[in-house]
């Protein structure tokens, strides 16, 4: 079996819903500097409108994302579009339930806030199967 090489694989998208413009602008550099092709948006009805202009390879949101939160878009890009499409979810680590219900719901995975880039960047390169050094 022939397996492409990673300079040769298409480039993943990736949807990310943050409200903080910090962040927001970190993990964009960040992820394009590792290949990635990126969109923003800054609040999760941002994010549901770009979801249904074009489905992105991986989505990663915040829980506490307004008004639509991370398992809100979770709900709908599994049950009105439905989607498998890849959901990593960022929360701080008192929202339990929440996070609970959210892989109750099929969330791929979960970062705690705040957390290191790199390990984002890890989990990402774990939900694709890539085994490339981070940039």
């Amino acid at each position: 079996m022939y397996i492409e090489p990673m300079h040769e694989m298409k480039q993943k998208s990736i949807l990310i819903c943050e409200a903080g413009e910090v962040l927001l602008s970190a993990l964009e550099f960040r992820l394009k500097k590792n290949g990635y092709l990126t969109r923003m948006a800054k609040d999760g009805r941002i994010a549901r409108d770009m979801m249904e202009e074009k489905m992105p390879d991986l989505l990663i949101a915040d829980l506490d994302a307004h008004p639509v939160s991370a398992v809100d878009l979770l709900r709908f890009m599994r049950h009105d579009l439905g989607f498998e499409t890849p959901l990593i979810m960022l929360a701080d680590l008192e929202k339990d339930d929440r996070i609970l219900e959210a892989f109750s719901l099929g969330v791929t995975d979960f970062v705690a806030k705040p957390f290191n880039p790199n390990e984002l960047i890890l989990r990402i390169r774990r939900v694709f199967h890539e085994n490339e050094p981070i940039k």
